[in-house]
């Protein structure tokens, strides 16, 4: 299977947006749905009953804050952290739908857990180091947790390269990578326990 550069996941992207039928809403859902699967298969609920998802401000936080939704609705006890939040009509909504769903935003991050999950949607495809504050700290200390499952890319690692030398993306080493419509060439370097492929939608041309 063909893994994908940041710049053809981009172009990719750009691609499928004007695409009638298609939307951000609708790939943001269906992203989103996968990675609740992902997470069902691995982590159930009965073994596994906590997550956090750790949420950044752009279109990955979303992906993630959609996750959180289905896993609210799947019977998981769901919390969410997000220190910087993103103002848009459409990530406010996301976030609001959580709260309807009964998920808890924190303000921290909590002590590590082996019966939590934690959703790292922090970084998508689109990040290019370095780490700015807060998220250098806010990776170490999510690293610390032994069960993750990262949205598309491992937050902080190069989409290119991969994990980083130093800093929180060099600790990060997510134990579930779910690559959303293909692999990035990061996911060469990803050596957890299972690597899904949440095709969400493309069509053939």
């Amino acid at each position: 299977m063909k893994h994908l550069s940041q710049q053809e996941a981009a172009d990719v992207d750009a691609a499928l947006m004007p695409t009638p039928g298609l939307s951000v809403e609708s790939l943001m859902e269906l992203s989103g749905l996968a990675v609740a699967h992902a997470v069902l298969a691995i982590y159930p609920p009965n073994a596994y009953p906590n997550v956090l998802a750790v949420l950044g401000p752009g279109g990955n936080g979303g992906d993630g804050m959609v996750t959180a939704r289905h896993l609210a609705s799947l019977g998981y006890s769901v919390s969410a952290y997000y220190p910087k939040r993103n103002g848009g009509a459409l990530y406010v909504g996301l976030a609001a739908s959580l709260e309807q769903m009964g998920v808890r935003f924190v303000d921290a991050l909590p002590p590590p857990s082996r019966t939590t999950v934690v959703v790292d949607a922090v970084f998508g495809f689109s990040f290019r180091p370095p780490l700015r504050a807060p998220f250098g700290e806010v990776l170490s200390s999510m690293s610390a947790f032994p069960h993750i499952v990262a949205v598309d890319v491992p937050s902080g690692w190069d989409v290119d390269a991969g994990p980083p030398k130093t800093g929180g993306g060099a600790e990060l080493r997510p134990s579930v990578l779910v690559s959303l419509t293909a692999p990035k060439r990061c996911a060469s370097a990803f050596d957890g326990t299972a690597h899904f492929l949440g095709k969400v939608l493309m069509p053939p041309e």
